[in-house]
């Protein structure tokens, strides 16, 4: 079952000797803090780097939202579908206000600008 309160999450604290995900330690974030919390099943849910990067995760164990670094304190989102073999992108947000948004079959929906945003059919 997918947490609803994620106060109830298993959290842990640990060393990025290695990413939860098999294959996905990053040479450069060896030695950074990472913060986990996990769904009831044990399957990684959320993990976050000191430097407020991340990613969190479907129940499947594919990646929902990426969190990336634009700028020293300025954060860019991405948003996949839950497949392992497929996952297509369905959204990039960033706290600049810049926002794009993608129908499931790839085309653009909705953009926004700090000044400005259009819809798509």
């Amino acid at each position: 079952r997918a947490i609803r309160d994620y106060s109830e999450a298993v959290v842990s604290t640990q060393s990025t000797g290695s990413h939860p995900r098999p294959g996905l330690a990053i040479p450069w974030q060896q030695d950074t803090q990472e913060f986990n919390k996990y769904y009831h099943n044990g399957t990684v849910f959320l993990t976050l780097l000191d430097d407020g990067t991340g990613t969190c995760f479907y129940p499947s164990g594919a990646p929902a939202v990426i969190i990336t670094l634009e700028q020293p304190g300025i954060y860019c989102y991405y948003v996949l579908s839950d497949s392992d073999d497929n996952a297509r992108l369905l959204a990039v947000c960033s706290q600049q206000g810049r926002t794009t948004v993608f129908y499931p079959d790839s085309k653009l929906h909705y953009v926004a600008t700090p000044l400005e945003g259009g819809l798509f059919s």
